[in-house]
């Protein structure tokens, strides 16, 4: 499978859209439940748009259960940590998430 970003163009519009609040609602719908399955069906995401998409969670739990969820469909891996790490406040989340890389393929 080929991989490609979306387009700023394309976000913008998605964001315009509100649909990253759709996407956080149907994600929070899911959470224990199911695997989201909106994401793999989107492309792939930058560092910086799932950043984005992070900071409309209010749950940190929420935020990291995603963060690690899209992790396997970032097109710049390599700057995922250091891009989306500032959206949580706790040091433990961000240390769970960095160990939760570090494991990944």
């Amino acid at each position: 499978m080929v991989r490609l970003p979306i387009f700023t163009a394309q976000f913008n519009f998605m964001k315009a859209l509100k649909f990253a609040l759709v996407l956080a609602l149907v994600f929070s719908h899911f959470i224990g439940k199911a695997q989201p399955c909106v994401i793999p069906v989107m492309k792939c995401f930058t560092s910086q748009q799932m950043k984005e998409i992070l900071s409309l969670f209010s749950s940190s739990i929420d935020r990291l259960d995603l963060a690690k969820f899209a992790y396997g469909f970032i097109l710049d891996r390599d700057m995922y940590y250091l891009t989306v790490s500032s959206v949580f406040s706790s040091s433990l989340d961000k240390e769970n998430l960095s160990n939760y890389i570090q494991k990944q393929p």
